[in-house]
């Protein structure tokens, strides 16, 4: 699916669970981001790390409309 979306990227590695690492050459546009919104716990962004930032802030955003605190 993400290859599909993505035809630029490339599989890094596929982890003993059946989760594969992927290289996404994208832009830092709007689509990028909503699509990995879409994709909530389907995906884990480890870099860049304000692509990581702006989802976990939007996910915290989100979780505070229904009254779900975010903190430890």
């Amino acid at each position: 699916y993400v290859l599909d979306r993505f035809p630029h990227s490339v599989i890094k590695q596929v982890n003993k669970d059946g989760s594969h690492r992927i290289e996404i050459p994208a832009n830092n546009g709007y689509g990028v981001k909503m699509w990995l919104l879409e994709q909530g716990a389907h995906v884990k962004v480890i870099s860049p790390k304000y692509i990581q930032k702006y989802l976990i802030d939007n996910m915290k955003q989100t979780l505070s409309y229904y009254d779900i605190s975010t903190t430890k």
